[in-house]
């Protein structure tokens, strides 16, 4: 009987743990408008500046900091900065922190307090395009977390954004007089 009891609060500890890691989630979206216009590629130029939204899509529930790691390409894309907005006005950024595949972002609010949002707008990831790009270049999410006064939730992440070079003349009609 005890034995039984033991497995199911177990298994409730599981489920849950395993529910609150899902709930937590982030993205990247290229449309700047607060929240998640779900944007995820975009056409664009050698040398160009992209801004693009880090958003929190939900789990953000009393989140006084975050971090998020990116993986890119450094010979294609460079890492300008990060400006804290929405869930996060006010916060804290720390340095970025190099990774294999890229870097971490982390910033928190000093003073705790988190908000009761659970989804909004984390702030802005600025990027500069190289000089030289192939077709397309990729800026992924790899994992993140929210801290909140009960403690840190990790979660894995997937997507992120796709440049694609938009030198080529969009498709339509042949110009006037053949092509």
């Amino acid at each position: 009987m005890h034995r039984n009891i033991f497995k199911m609060a177990l298994l409730a500890v599981l489920v849950f743990g395993l529910s609150a890691v899902a709930a937590a989630q982030m993205a990247l979206d290229l449309d700047l408008a607060p929240g998640d216009q779900n944007k995820r590629e975009t056409q664009v130029k050698p040398g160009d500046m992209i801004t693009a939204e880090l958003v929190a899509v939900k789990g953000a529930s009393g989140a006084i900091g975050f971090e998020v790691e990116i993986a890119f390409d450094e010979k294609e894309v460079i890492f300008k900065g990060f400006n804290p907005g929405g869930l996060m006005s006010g916060a804290v950024v720390v340095p970025p922190q190099k990774t294999p595949t890229g870097l971490k972002i982390s910033a928190a609010r000093l003073g705790g307090g988190g908000g009761a949002d659970d989804s909004g707008t984390l702030g802005q990831v600025l990027l500069e395009l190289a000089k030289e790009l192939p077709h397309e270049t990729v800026v992924k999410l790899v994992g993140g977390s929210y801290g909140t006064a009960q403690g840190t939730q990790k979660f894995a992440l997937e997507g992120g954004i796709k440049l694609l070079m938009g030198d080529a003349p969009p498709p339509g009609p042949p110009p006037p007089g053949g092509p």
